[in-house]
């Protein structure tokens, strides 16, 4: 069975980009997708420092094993200043090409008002 895993970038309660995420991942689940979501707001992940080791934050290993363990990942992000949200920036940086290299990618990207897809076209470079 094809595995994977989603994240959204937004803390907010009743969050658009978690919606969307929800929506995926039952469409994935539909389609006969094992789907692993983890949610952004109940996990402990402290700012990258660019180490390898967080022994203090379980949470870092958490996140690495479910990417690593998926044969993709769908991402959703809000636009904000033109780009992805902190807290989906921090995730991915907190985990190395290992997780991410060779995956199927989904990425969405959720924005109120004008149609832009600044944050969409920098997840691109970020995965790519």
């Amino acid at each position: 069975m094809v595995k994977f895993v989603g994240i959204a970038g937004s803390l907010r309660p009743n969050s658009y980009s978690q919606m969307a995420l929800g929506l995926t991942c039952d469409r994935l689940r539909a389609l006969g997708a094992e789907v692993e979501l983890l949610d952004l707001r109940e996990m402990d992940l402290p700012l990258c420092h660019g180490g390898k080791e967080y022994p203090d934050h379980p949470d870092v290993e958490r996140l690495r094993q479910a990417f690593l363990e998926a044969d993709g990942f769908v991402l959703v992000t809000p636009e904000y200043h033109g780009s992805v949200s902190g807290v989906l920036k921090n995730a991915l940086d907190l985990m190395s090409f290992d997780q991410l290299d060779g995956k199927v990618a989904g990425m969405i990207s959720i924005l109120g008002g004008q149609s832009n897809s600044n944050a969409l076209n920098h997840l691109r470079t970020l995965n790519g």
